[in-house]
């Protein structure tokens, strides 16, 4: 090895110091021994050198070239090549570190604590990483053609019914003690209002009414109800038979606050017998007004009388309760005939019900040894069903929320099963798993499971192509909104019945209850979504549960001659416009496609 000094007694640089081989070992710069020396500043000219005078504020080691200069660290395959940064309290700390063998480059700080920032142009960080988070502190942008997932498609909802609004297999459930319960074992007439004239007794075991010949009997309870909420679904019962009078006509009514005949909601005639009959009637309430509850004999009673008993109203919601699979539309309920219950759970504004969705699922447990599961599809075996599935990535989220802690997850099932974590808590909490299905599947299928005695709520269900979701994404199915309706908001005038109600459309644009009493008060071309009047939905086509609803399976359904009333029995009067608008599906469904040629009745 040979080292020429040039340094001049002096102090002046004459020349530099040339190393042409050999081992250095405890070189010290701006010193004499390497205890003693201190790096001030030092300059390693490569090639002929740029000459430029670089002014930095710290010391400094500056490599010059006039053309491209390069570095070059060689480890060995195994343990790589370094290079570290540290300080007098932190000699080893942060790393820039490339691994052969593990294909790997990394950025790591190496403290606890610590970030890597990024800044482009000023100090000014766009970009923090943490341990526990990476923020972008100004926004991303991208330029053509953006970010593409390989594979990927838009994050489209895969999962039919996910607003748990539609339960065609559901019964109805009482959901509060009764907000009405008079048997009429014992004299409580007073509690009971008679419009006009007419009178109430007790009678060992039920009531009964009269009136003054030429005149109908009306009753109704005194003490209003709390408010109803608009919207929500009310049972309303009552056990009726002729007395002295026979054969009489009775609408079961609600009213507002006040006299009678200011109505809310009115259900169909019923005609008294012989013995006592359990009348219920089903309405959706239409106002949050205080309400009473009672009814109209509309026949003349002739001073004659009729009797009544059991009256009962409570709040009611679609459940799938019984020792069966049924679930809502789209869905199967497994294991526990009859111990696995399900609710539709109304909107709440955050506590039962999650923000961003009206329903949500409520599940009970009601033995608490049983795995209890909502499952998608119905047909999970069918190769139509898992097919579209085969060989893709499919990401399950929902929103969860459980009276017991880490006792609901998410499973994604083709054969093997891929389960999410559990919930933490006793809140709203995102689950969301990911999972590759197999090439071959034989089945597909997706499960919500609840372990243990607990009642659980379920909101948002988002299935999707794709390896990620993240809360706060959720969207229905295209096309999937409530029933798969064709809908839009108009401005309704008059709407007497409510949600269902049938519509025509004025000369005006506006929309008013069709009556098939007259051509211009037809035809029916919409049904109302929202009870009242102003802007409101209304649908053109599509399926609609009203759960008061009676229907023959099959059967055609018509335009009334009772203003916004629908019938399966088509008008006959003369004048009267025959149209049909829809058939049943069930019940208390119709498939609504109307008809627009009407057939006048000579």
């Amino acid at each position: 090895m040979e080292i020429i000094d040039g340094i001049s007694q002096s102090g002046g640089v004459t020349s530099a110091a040339v190393i042409t081989g050999g081992t250095i070992d405890n070189v010290v710069i701006g010193g004499t021994t390497p205890a003693a020396g201190t790096f001030t500043s030092a300059r390693i000219t490569v090639g002929a050198g740029s000459g430029t005078v670089f002014n930095v504020a710290f010391d400094d080691v500056i490599f010059d070239s006039d053309g491209l200069f390069g570095m070059i660290l060689a480890g060995s395959d195994a343990s790589g090549s370094v290079i570290a940064f540290g300080s007098p309290t932190d000699p080893v700390g942060p790393q820039i570190k490339w691994v052969y063998n593990d294909l790997v480059f990394a950025v790591r700080t190496g403290t606890s604590g610590a970030s890597i920032l990024f800044s482009a142009g000023t100090n000014t960080p766009v970009l923090n990483m943490t341990s526990t988070a990476l923020t972008v502190q100004s926004g991303i942008s991208f330029s053509s053609p953006s970010i593409t997932e390989t594979n990927g498609v838009l994050k489209q909802n895969l999962l039919t019914n996910s607003g748990f609004s539609v339960w065609s297999n559901a019964t109805l459930e009482n959901v509060t003690t009764a907000l009405l319960d008079d048997d009429a074992s014992a004299d409580n007439t007073s509690d009971w209002t008679q419009a006009g004239a007419a009178t109430i007794v007790f009678d060992t075991d039920h009531y009964e009414i009269a009136d003054a010949a030429g005149s109908d009997g009306e009753t109704y309870i005194t003490a209003d109800f709390a408010a109803l909420t608009s919207g929500k679904l009310y049972k309303f019962s009552i056990d009726i038979k002729n007395g002295t009078a026979s054969a009489m006509d009775i609408q079961l009514k609600t009213y507002t606050t006040g006299a009678a005949d200011v109505e809310t909601t009115v259900a169909d005639f019923i005609t008294t017998t012989g013995s006592f009959v359990t009348y219920t009637w089903v309405f959706e309430a239409s106002t949050a007004t205080s309400v009473k509850a009672g009814f109209k004999v509309t026949t003349d009673l002739a001073s004659n009388n009729i009797e009544y008993k059991n009256m009962l109203l409570h709040e009611v919601t679609p459940g799938c309760v019984g020792a069966d699979t049924l679930g809502p539309d789209g869905w199967v309920r497994t294991a526990g005939a009859g111990s696995n219950k399900m609710y539709r759970q109304y909107n709440d504004g955050g506590t039962l019900t999650k923000d961003g969705s009206f329903y949500s699922l409520k599940m009970l447990d009601t033995v608490g040894s049983l795995v209890v599961a909502l499952t998608w599809p119905i047909s999970p075996t069918s190769a139509i069903s898992y097919q579209r599935f085969a060989g893709r990535a499919v990401t399950l989220g929902m929103w969860v929320k459980s009276d017991v802690a880490n006792n609901v997850w998410l499973r994604i099932v083709d054969g093997s099963n891929t389960n999410s974590s559990k919930n933490v808590g006793t809140g709203w909490e995102w689950l969301e798993v990911t999972a590759t299905i197999s090439a071959t599947p034989t089945t597909f299928t997706i499960n919500i499971i609840s372990d243990g005695s607990a009642t659980t709520y379920l909101s948002q269900p988002m299935l999707v192509f794709g390896n990620s979701i993240g809360s706060g994404n959720y969207a229905p199915r295209p096309g999937d909104n409530p029933e798969n309706r064709v809908t839009s908001f108009e401005t309704v005038d008059t709407n007497s019945v409510g949600i269902s109600s049938a519509l025509y459309m004025a000369s005006d644009g506006n929309f008013d209850e069709a009556d098939a009493d007259a051509a211009a008060t037809m035809p029916c071309s919409a049904l109302a979504l929202q009870s009242g009047t102003g802007v409101k939905e209304v649908m053109t086509q599509g399926y609609i549960t009203n759960y008061s609803w009676s229907w023959t399976v099959g059967g055609l359904i018509y335009a009334s001659t009772t203003a916004g009333e629908l019938t399966q029995t088509a008008p006959s009067g003369s004048g009267d416009q025959v149209q049909v608008v829809g058939f049943a599906t069930h019940t208390d469904r119709i498939f609504f496609n109307p008809n627009y040629m009407l057939i006048e009745i000579a």
